[in-house]
């Protein structure tokens, strides 16, 4: 069984609704919806909810691993383990912030936003590029115009725009790294328990 594969299946939560995310930027509806429903839907509660999961998986599943193992090094890793985990929510307000830690901030992080108040929006900015150029010798020329789309919710803080699918694929990024942190330590550990086991 792997040590962290609770962590591991959100993760692929996270990454999952995350790339409906990307895929909404990239003008591809899920349902007849209006994109600015969809991209509340999903950003919401299923990525932000997903991403503070893999915390709470992590946590608890590496604890069970760490005290399964029983080697005199496994017991401060569990202080150890808390401490990555609370240190990379306090990295993360805008995400993670909570009633205890809300009375500084004066609000909360964007998935308690969701989870226990009000209903965070997602909205979407439209962009033309090009479209009007200059040629040689000052004359305008038309070129061909792009247009790409951006998914934001408010800043829960100062309101300014915080665009979703890269403030959520840099999040998905440092989830992933903790992660695999985590599955490299306890493994580390379980190895020379192993050992032991098969020479008695």
């Amino acid at each position: 069984m792997i040590a962290l594969a609770g962590a591991r299946g959100k993760l692929a939560e996270a990454s999952f609704f995350l790339e409906l995310l990307r895929r909404l930027e990239n003008n591809q509806p899920v349902t007849t919806d209006s994109l600015d429903n969809e991209a509340t839907y999903t950003s919401r509660r299923p990525c932000f909810n997903a991403c503070y999961s893999v915390l709470e998986h992590l946590e608890r599943q590496g604890k069970r691993s760490l005290r399964s193992i029983g080697t005199r090094e496994s017991k401060p890793c569990e202080a150890e383990l808390k401490g990555d985990v609370a240190a990379l929510c306090a990295q993360n307000p805008d995400l993670y912030a909570t009633d205890h830690d809300a009375g500084s901030r004066g609000t909360y992080g964007l998935r308690h936003l969701t989870v226990h108040h009000e209903v965070v929006d997602g909205r979407h900015q439209e962009q033309t590029h090009g479209g009007l150029g200059t040629a040689r010798l000052g004359t305008t020329r038309l070129g061909a115009a792009t247009h790409s789309r951006r998914l934001y919710v408010d800043h829960p803080f100062s309101q300014a725009r915080l665009w979703i699918v890269p403030r959520m694929t840099e999040h998905a990024q440092e989830l992933e790294e903790l992660v695999t942190h985590w599955e490299n330590r306890i493994a580390s550990l379980d190895t020379p328990s192993a050992a032991t086991h098969l020479r008695t």
